[in-house]
């Protein structure tokens, strides 16, 4: 299909992965439009088939009205492991599904994926999945910040009661939520997914008082080096961001592991691997960590392991960025240090 935009065009030809786990049936989603101005097109649903079979998409063509295809616009990040939202259709009533067609996942303003029903309906008691990945080159043009603003809408008068919603981004569940509301015009059009998913997300990192971990969680699963200070690797890039929340006033742009140990250094707060052994210092949430000969930086979160005798073996969870080209949370061990900048 093709349809034209006021300053560009995507030419799209997209089905979304959509798996009825109720009866193993298998039908499809999906057109995609970036704003309300513009008329929606529904892509009709596949016939049901068993096994469930991944339909491949082709390629999104943007264009800036010259013919050229656009480069990615500030904000935006790859695509980057699993990204789907499913849907578990409440059984009961008997009026918990709903004959709509399709309903909208929106990304603020200016984009939104249409995510359409099994054989043009949502069925009652059914748990539906839309394989986001399947539109690649669009999810690439929304801007990662406006993965907060996220939520569901439908156009229909015919409600959908849902009892769980689960969104997973870049492989990080954002958002698990018991729901059971209704998706519903005029009174419930819109379900708004942000809240859910900082409380999804802060409970993701054991400790929020500390405002470098706080902030670092709320970017769990983006993928946007720029916003943190380099296109280029950004992991270092992150944990300034993320320690500068805090009040440091680490180094920004595009800069290293040397960078951050020598900014702990002239501070006196860099401690070696065997300080941390012999207990000469005791890291602590928030703290920053050059890891693997200084080949990537991260921040503590917490120990896992008893540190009554620490060993190069003794773990502790992280938050890094650039971790799999993403915002997540890592193992690591004592072993992996390199050197540690106290935050506290």
């Amino acid at each position: 299909m093709k349809r034209f935009f006021s300053q560009w065009a995507v030419n799209v030809a997209v089905l979304l992965t959509v798996m009825a786990t109720a009866t193993g049936a298998f039908a499809a989603p999906v057109y995609v439009g970036p704003n309300d101005d513009l008329e929606m097109v529904a892509v009709d649903p596949l016939p049901v088939r068993m096994p469930p079979t991944i339909i491949e998409a082709p390629d999104v063509v943007r264009d800036d009205g010259r013919g050229v295809v656009m480069e990615e616009t500030d904000g935006t990040g790859p695509v980057i492991g699993s990204n789907y939202v499913r849907m578990y259709i409440a059984s009961t009533p008997s009026t918990a599904g709903s004959e709509a067609d399709y309903i909208n996942l929106r990304f603020g303003e200016d984009y939104k994926i249409q995510l359409n029903g099994v054989s043009g309906a949502f069925p009652v008691g059914y748990t539906l999945t839309w394989d986001l990945n399947d539109v690649s080159g669009y999810l690439e043009d929304i801007p990662q910040d406006n993965w907060d603003f996220a939520a569901l809408e439908t156009e229909s008068g015919d409600g959908i009661l849902m009892s769980r919603v689960v969104v997973v981004h870049s492989g990080v569940t954002i958002v698990d939520w018991s729901v059971n509301r209704w998706l519903d015009k005029p009174s419930d059009t819109t379900l708004g997914l942000g809240a859910m998913m900082l409380d999804r997300k802060l409970s993701l990192v054991f400790d929020t008082d500390h405002a470098a971990i706080n902030f670092a969680a709320r970017e769990l699963g983006k993928t946007d080096g720029d916003k943190y200070g380099t296109s280029g690797a950004w992991c270092s890039e992150f944990a300034s961001w993320c320690l500068r929340k805090e009040g440091f006033m680490t180094p920004t742009g595009s800069i290293g592991t040397d960078d951050m140990k020598d900014w702990f250094q002239d501070r006196g707060r860099k401690y070696s691997r065997t300080q941390i052994k012999n207990k000469t210092y005791a890291p602590a949430p928030g703290d920053y960590l050059s890891l693997f000969d200084g080949g990537h930086s991260a921040i503590f979160m917490q120990w896992i392991d008893s540190t009554t005798t620490i060993t190069d073996a003794t773990r502790f969870y992280t938050i890094e960025g650039n971790t799999g080209s993403t915002v997540n949370r890592q193992i690591r061990t004592v072993g992996n240090i390199d050197a540690l900048g106290a935050a506290q």
